[in-house]
């Protein structure tokens, strides 16, 4: 093999190589990228010099095979499970202010009343991007609303004008409990500097 195959060889191999560590979530990548990339650029250079092209395959799959197996576990942390978890609430929300609305055709409050509170816990929850859990479930009634066969006023075709009575308590519960979450953690580290 000549040196200049070679050298497009490393290239090509490190080059893909790179591309599949933004695979990892962007807080691993920034704090390892860089000495993974020069381990795998020492590794390949080695199997290449030691066993020639014919020791680039096995050591390929088997970097393949580490990489997956890292990126799931990374992928899948605390954060990502907690992530899914508030997720999942807020679709089990949206779908209990739907149901609640159902069997309150006359009165919109207990609706109201599930959307605040629904979005106050997420956004203790999750604090960051508060205002996607009031959106959530302030769409998840309108959009779950003919699922499960709402009264005439949401089945109707003016039912998504009550995204915006429901957004509304929904953006209060969300930055309530996410001004309360961020109050609190600010409250302990003032606590911790001070000891």
């Amino acid at each position: 093999m000549s040196a200049f195959s070679k050298n497009m060889l490393l290239r090509l191999a490190r080059g893909l190589y790179r591309g599949l560590l933004y695979a990892y979530p962007p807080e691993f990548r920034s704090r390892y990228g860089v000495e993974m990339s020069q381990l795998f650029r020492d590794q390949l250079r080695d199997a290449l010099s030691n066993q020639g092209i014919l020791g680039l395959l096995p050591f390929c799959m088997r970097t393949t095979g580490d990489l997956s197996k890292s990126i799931l576990r990374e992928r899948c942390n605390l954060q990502n499970m907690v992530g899914m978890l508030c997720l999942a609430a807020a679709l089990g929300f949206a779908l209990y202010a739907t149901y609640v609305d159902r069997h309150n055709a006359d009165e919109v409050y207990p609706t109201l009343m599930v959307v605040l509170v629904g979005s106050f816990i997420l956004g203790v929850l999750r604090p960051r991007r508060a205002w996607r859990w009031a959106l959530m479930l302030g769409l998840g009634v309108p959009f779950f609303g003919p699922l499960l066969t709402l009264p005439a006023r949401l089945a109707s075709p003016g039912r998504w004008a009550m995204l915006a009575v429901l957004l509304f308590p929904g953006l209060i519960g969300a930055y309530t409990g996410s001004i309360l979450r961020r109050a609190v953690a600010g409250t302990k580290a003032h606590e911790t500097g001070e000891n």
